[in-house]
């Protein structure tokens, strides 16, 4: 999984996506506004914006033809976090997507997120 600021860059400059088409916004309540990016590749990038700045984004990648997504990576800015933000485009993912499910490759910092998303006991 990827945990870095680099899911928040702006349309097509993510290093982790192919050419991306930029989709409707998802959701919009207040100053959050949540934007899904799709690339060539059927990865989905849905990043959350606070006063039209990014503070939350999740990166999905497409497993098999009809058996869902996998979280590849996700990240908030450190003065966003313990908001729920990321915990908010997981369940808009599964929402809009479907099947969503973890990665198999987690590091510390994302075994502790599933831990807390999933409400999984330590």
């Amino acid at each position: 999984m990827c945990f870095d600021k680099e899911l928040l860059k702006p349309y097509n400059q993510c290093k982790y996506t192919s050419l991306e088409r930029l989709n409707k916004p998802l959701s919009c309540s207040g100053s959050l506004v949540v934007r899904l990016f799709t690339d060539l590749e059927h990865r989905q990038r849905i990043v959350l914006y606070s006063d039209s700045k990014p503070v939350s984004a999740l990166l999905l990648e497409k497993i098999g033809q009809y058996t869902g997504y996998v979280i590849k990576g996700v990240y908030t800015v450190p003065e966003e976090r313990r908001k729920g933000y990321a915990k908010q485009l997981l369940a808009l993912s599964r929402f809009y997507l479907g099947k969503v499910r973890h990665s198999e490759h987690l590091t510390k910092e994302g075994e502790l997120w599933v831990k807390s998303v999933e409400n999984i006991p330590d």
